[in-house]
């Protein structure tokens, strides 16, 4: 039996949370992703994803503050966060442990 690796991409929108609120997540081809909660716009910035890292800079923590997380794929579709350094506490305390799962 042959062990295959899907490419990671997160280009797409995906959904996050358990709770009452509806969580967007829209990944840009061009590095900018957009949140948005309920329908409204609750941040927005710039990511860069290279192996297994994910880089953020965003509105709500400052453009030159640097969010950095290890991404861990279940699927092609549905991954999880893990902290490796983040300096805005709101932001990693978001993030950190969070998981998304791509909408079709």
């Amino acid at each position: 039996m042959a062990f295959t690796l899907f490419p990671h991409n997160l280009v797409g929108t995906w959904t996050s949370g358990n709770g009452n609120s509806k969580v967007i997540l829209d990944f840009n081809a061009d590095g900018k992703f957009n949140v948005t909660v309920d329908g409204a716009l609750e941040n927005q910035g710039t990511y860069s994803f290279k192996q297994d890292t994910f880089t953020m800079y965003d509105a709500n923590c400052g453009k030159g503050i640097p969010g950095k997380y290890k991404m861990t794929f279940f699927t092609p579709d549905s991954a999880a966060f893990k902290l490796i350094a983040d300096s805005c506490k709101g932001r990693s305390g978001e993030i950190d442990g969070g998981r998304i799962r791509r909408i079709k």
